[in-house]
C-alpha cells in the first residue's frame, strides 16, 4: 500500500500510453498520476473509486478519469478465489492534455477537447448503449500507429464529449490533496473496508486502523473523501447489491443480509437513497 503517485513513461514513437491488462484480480491502491486517464472495463466486476465517488462497475463500461484524481479500480471477492479462477480484462489510455499544445486546443473545430478535459474532472462513466462504439474505437488502438492512433484517441474523445450516455461520478470543482500520508491512510481503511463490508464495522475499529480517535478519524474522512464513512459503506455495500441483484441467483432479501445489512428496512432506504430506486425494482430491470 506504499505506491501513491504512479509515473508511466510511453514509448518513444508514441505520445501517449495504452496498456491492455489481463490478470486474475485488479488490486491497484488508491492512486494518483498527472495524466487523464480512460478505463475501459472488458471483463470482471469490482469497485470503482474516483475521487468522491464509489460505485460498482462492470464488464462493458468506460471511465475518464481528470489527471491527479486519487482512483482505484478494486475487483470483487470471487476473483481471488482460487478454486474458481476469474480473468479481469481492462484497457487503460493515459494522456497528457498538454500534448495537443494552447494553439490546437484553441481553435474552434476543437472545443470538444476543453469540455471533455474538464469533464474528466468529475470523472464520467459511459455504460450500456453509448458504450458500444465508444469501446469498439478503444480496442482498435492497440493496432494503431502514428497518426491514426493519435486520430483515434481524437475519435473517442470525441464521442465521450458528444455521447448523451454520460454520468458524472464527482460534483463540480472539487480539489483533492495528493498528500502521501495521508493518501496511505485512506488506503487502509479502503482495503479494510473493502475485505470487510459483508461483517459488522465499528467505528473505533476503523479508527484505530487509521491510527486516529474515533472524532478525530470521522473529522479526517470527512474531509478527504467529501462524505461521512458511513455513507462511504452504505455505498460500498449497495455497490455490491448491485452487482448480486444483476447476477440474480439470490432474492433481495439474501443479498441484504450478504452486504452487510442487519435489517432489511435499512437496506432498502439506503439503496434507494443511493440508487434512486428500490433493489426490487433494480434486478427486475436485469432480468
Amino acid at each position: 500500500m506504499h505506491v501513491v503517485f504512479e509515473k508511466f513513461e510511453t514509448n518513444p514513437e508514441h505520445s501517449f500510453f495504452v496498456n491492455e491488462l489481463n490478470v486474475k484480480h485488479f488490486e491497484s491502491p488508491i492512486h494518483f498520476h498527472p495524466q487523464i486517464e480512460i478505463t475501459y472495463i472488458i471483463k470482471g466486476t469490482g469497485m470503482c473509486f474516483a475521487g468522491e465517488s464509489v460505485q460498482a462497475y462492470q464488464p462493458g463500461e468506460i471511465v475518464i478519469i481528470g489527471d491527479n484524481i486519487p482512483h482505484a479500480f478494486i475487483s470483487n471477492r470471487d476473483h481471488y478465489d482460487i478454486e474458481k479462477p476469474r480473468i479481469s480484462r481492462a484497457i487503460n489510455i493515459l494522456f497528457d492534455k498538454e500534448m495537443f499544445g494552447d494553439t490546437f486546443l484553441s481553435m474552434p473545430e476543437n472545443q470538444f477537447l476543453n469540455n471533455i478535459f474538464s469533464d474528466a474532472g468529475r470523472c464520467i462513466k459511459i455504460s450500456g448503449k453509448g458504450s458500444s462504439e465508444l469501446s469498439g474505437l478503444i480496442t482498435g488502438l492497440s493496432t494503431k500507429k502514428g497518426f491514426k492512433r493519435l486520430d483515434l484517441l481524437l475519435q473517442i474523445l470525441y464521442y465521450m464529449d458528444s455521447s448523451e450516455h454520460k454520468e458524472y461520478l464527482n460534483t463540480p470543482n472539487l480539489l483533492y490533496e495528493t498528500n502521501k500520508k495521508d493518501m496511505e491512510r485512506i488506503n487502509k481503511v479502503y482495503e479494510y473496508v473493502f475485505a470487510n463490508y459483508f461483517n459488522n464495522i465499528s467505528l473505533e475499529t476503523i479508527a484505530d486502523i487509521s491510527n486516529l480517535a474515533p472524532h478525530s478519524f470521522c473529522r479526517y474522512f470527512k474531509q478527504r473523501s467529501k462524505k461521512t464513512f458511513s455513507q462511504f459503506l452504505a455505498e460500498v455495500r449497495v455497490g455490491q447489491a448491485c452487482k448480486l441483484l444483476v447476477e440474480n441467483r439470490k432474492s433481495v432479501k439474501d443479498i441484504c443480509y450478504d452486504v452487510g445489512y442487519n435489517h432489511f428496512s435499512s437496506f432498502n432506504k439506503q439503496f434507494k437513497s443511493i440508487m434512486g430506486t428500490t433493489a426490487l425494482k433494480y434486478k427486475k430491470m436485469y432480468k
